[in-house]
């Protein structure tokens, strides 16, 4: 119950006008495709923010920019109900809907992209699944609560911190220890990407990852938590993919990626 409401509370504190989607009669997870021009083997998916719309990304003019820097795969955005992060539901229902029925239609290397709290629930299956996904994109994730964000800074970041303080809440510790476990794979760490604005809300959990991952791999752009910043964002990510060429993204791609540190 205590981490019910923990997560409900961590909801609200993103985005207030999320509170008139949290309370609905049934979990939904909607998917739109934005067909590319490839081999139809490499889908990409977009996890929305806390508001849940998916197509966002179409309206923001972010799936055209895609298409304007070469990148040719499969786009698909999915609207979220907040409610599905409740005990971590997004996972199973993403596995079901969306992962699982990819694969049985032929897609061979799946991404997953998301912006605030959908950043969270690209981190959430990825650690469940790690072997469904070929890369992660986060832009300016929510991964924990501040109290927790701030034990691992004072520990000196994510390398050396172990102890997870009994008043702390564990849930944020394990996801936190998992996404270490996670890079620790050079082959993993060099496929995760991670952008966000110098001052965003959650700059210090963002500092924390950056840490860990390839400075290659990492963007950063003055600005805040707002579609304006994240923009700039998917301009710096889609430039240094043009250079490192992940699986299936453009008609030049290469595999696999490996980590420039």
């Amino acid at each position: 119950m205590k981490k019910t409401l923990r997560i409900l509370a961590i909801i609200l504190v993103i985005s207030i006008p999320a509170v008139f989607f949290v309370i609905q009669r049934e979990d939904k997870l909607d998917v739109t495709i934005y067909p590319g021009t490839g081999d139809g083997k490499t889908l990409v998916v977009l996890l929305p923010t806390v508001a849940g719309n998916g197509k966002l990304y179409k309206q923001r003019g972010l799936i055209d920019l895609c298409r304007k820097h070469g990148v040719i795969v499969d786009i698909m955005a999915i609207n979220v109900q907040p409610t599905l992060y409740l005990n971590k539901r997004i996972v199973e229902k993403m596995k079901r809907r969306v992962i699982d029925p990819a694969k049985s239609r032929g897609y061979e290397s799946i991404y997953l992209f998301g912006t605030s709290l959908g950043g969270h629930a690209v981190l959430l299956y990825a650690m469940e699944y790690p072997n469904d996904i070929e890369g992660l994109f986060l832009f300016a994730p929510y991964i924990s609560d501040p109290f927790v964000t701030n034990i691992i800074t004072r520990a000196g970041g994510l390398k050396t911190w172990d102890l997870c303080p009994p008043y702390a809440w564990e849930y944020s510790c394990d996801l936190w220890k998992s996404i270490r476990a996670y890079v620790s794979d050079p082959e993993r760490r060099a496929s995760t990407f991670l952008g966000y604005g110098t001052e965003d809300r959650f700059v210090e959990s963002s500092r924390i990852l950056s840490d860990v991952l390839p400075r290659e791999n990492v963007f950063t752009t003055p600005g805040g938590h707002s579609w304006t910043t994240w923009h700039t964002l998917w301009e710096k990510l889609l430039s240094r993919l043009a250079t490192v060429k992940p699986t299936g993204f453009t008609n030049n791609s290469r595999q696999p990626m490996t980590d420039l540190r």
